[in-house]
């Protein structure tokens, strides 16, 4: 499970409408998990060169 810094999670409530639904805050919150476990990804070289990501895909396609 992802931890969140609470005060990252009300900066970016508060960025949203005075109204909204708890779906909306939920996928907010969801999106805002992912994108820190990306930058914590980057940061500890979790990541594939984007020629390695195009030459996968190619291999499938040809599939």
């Amino acid at each position: 499970m992802e931890l969140l810094e609470k005060q990252k999670v009300i900066a970016y409530l508060n960025e949203m409408p005075e109204q909204f639904s708890a779906e909306e805050m939920i996928e907010r919150i969801f999106l805002l998990s992912k994108i820190e476990r990306g930058l914590r990804d980057v940061e500890e070289g979790r990541t594939i060169p984007h020629e390695d990501v195009v030459a996968k895909f190619r291999k499938w396609q040809q599939r």
